[in-house]
């Protein structure tokens, strides 16, 4: 028993670890995507009112 007791909060906290690794890698890609379209559509966005004024 105390050999269970002793191994399980080890494997737990190894499980535990992984999974928040994965969450803030997962999180952190999702940021960064949220961030690079917001780049592309303020890029495009101003890029189509540049064409519009010289169309004007």
């Amino acid at each position: 028993m105390k050999k269970i007791k002793n191994h399980y909060p080890q494997g737990y906290l190894l499980g535990y670890q992984v999974y928040a690794m994965l969450f803030v890698c997962q999180a952190e890609a999702l940021t960064g995507t949220i961030y690079f379209w917001c780049l592309v559509m303020l890029f495009g966005s101003i890029t189509h009112t540049q064409i519009g004024n010289e169309e004007d």
